[in-house]
């Protein structure tokens, strides 16, 4: 609502900080944790983003070793040490079930990096691409398949690093590949977002249950998909009043997963999104 009101005076809204914000209370609130945004957000967005690069480097023939470990560790260990339950929540959860601290410190790590870079990386995106594409009036007759729409076109997770957990037999369009246990694998979920069709369609949006493929499907789905769903509706149902327009987008080039390090809107529509607030 802060943000909306900001709109509404004619002025900028950052939406990469929106939804860092967004991001570290989605936190704090699943794991029960306690941390400043910056505190919380930096060393994560940073862990993951090296994560990602050292996956990569370990996939590169011209590594020098077979295994690759991150360059920085004391992001991972800075993580870890913010991962004490203070309230309840899953960490509290884990801990009275007496899973051992270490294993819910890192459970928490792997729960508080998926929400964060998922949220930071998906929400400005899909602001962005409303906008580019003249799509607020139909956004805001249906915020939900608008979500729906823009997490299948702009796949936050669209590129994820995994290791093969066990040997494994795949079949593809190209051939047929085997999987050895603990090869470094790069899964892409462009195939699975139905990418034949890649602009998003609020007349006629894609079903939920391929829409969401993004995040995983069966045993493997990602537990926090309705909640990012929701959310992302939520955020186009409070803007889409405002109808508004990008002013200033730079690249973030460091990050794990595809984002804007600054992303300023301005409402088209002060006026209108200043009633509406009302």
């Amino acid at each position: 609502q802060a943000a909306v009101d900001v709109l509404a005076r004619g002025e900028e809204v950052d939406v990469v900080r929106l939804a860092r914000g967004i991001a570290a209370a989605n936190a704090r609130a699943i794991l029960g944790i306690s941390a400043p945004d910056d505190e919380l957000i930096n060393p994560i967005l940073s862990a993951s983003a090296d994560s990602v690069a050292a996956q990569l480097r370990a996939m590169s023939p011209f590594r020098a070793s077979p295994t690759d470990q991150p360059r920085s560790p004391e992001q991972v260990r800075a993580v870890l040490r913010l991962m004490t339950p203070e309230r309840p929540g899953l960490l509290a959860d884990l801990a009275a079930a007496g899973v051992p601290p270490a294993e819910v410190a890192a459970a928490g790590v792997a729960f508080a990096t998926a929400a964060v870079a998922t949220t930071i990386a998906s929400i400005p995106r899909a602001v962005a691409l409303l906008a580019d594409l003249g799509l607020w009036p139909q956004a805001a007759v249906d915020p939900q398949a608008a979500a729906g729409e823009m997490l299948r076109v702009t796949a936050p997770t669209g590129v994820i690093p995994r290791v093969a957990a066990q040997d494994a037999f795949v079949s593809t369009s190209a051939g047929s590949i085997n999987v050895r246990a603990g090869d470094r694998l790069v899964l892409m979920t462009r195939a699975a977002s139905r990418w034949s069709h890649p602009l998003p369609c609020l007349a006629q949006p894609v079903d939920a249950s391929q829409a969401m493929l993004v995040f995983g499907a069966g045993s493997h789905a990602c537990p926090g998909s309705r909640l990012a769903r929701n959310q992302l509706a939520a955020t186009i149902a409070a803007l889409a009043p405002l109808a508004p327009q990008v002013s200033v987008a730079e690249v973030e080039r460091t990050a794990a997963l595809p984002h804007w390090r600054s992303l300023r809107i301005r409402a088209s529509q002060p006026a209108l999104a200043s009633r509406a607030a009302r």
